[in-house]
């Protein structure tokens, strides 16, 4: 069970980064702090926030 729970938790934090991907951090830093902080969190906050201006 243990193993199946760090894998949905990497999972996870890949598809935030993949929301990222268009921040201003992008893909490895929304990675990196959805994994630091949880996905959930990180998803939402990227999910509300508006994308970066080009």
């Amino acid at each position: 069970m243990l193993p199946f729970s760090i894998l949905a938790y990497v999972l996870l934090s890949l598809l935030v980064g993949f929301i990222g991907r268009n921040s201003r951090v992008g893909f490895a830093g929304a990675f990196v702090l959805s994994l630091l902080l949880t996905p959930v969190v990180m998803g939402l906050a990227y999910l509300i926030a508006e994308p970066r201006k080009t």
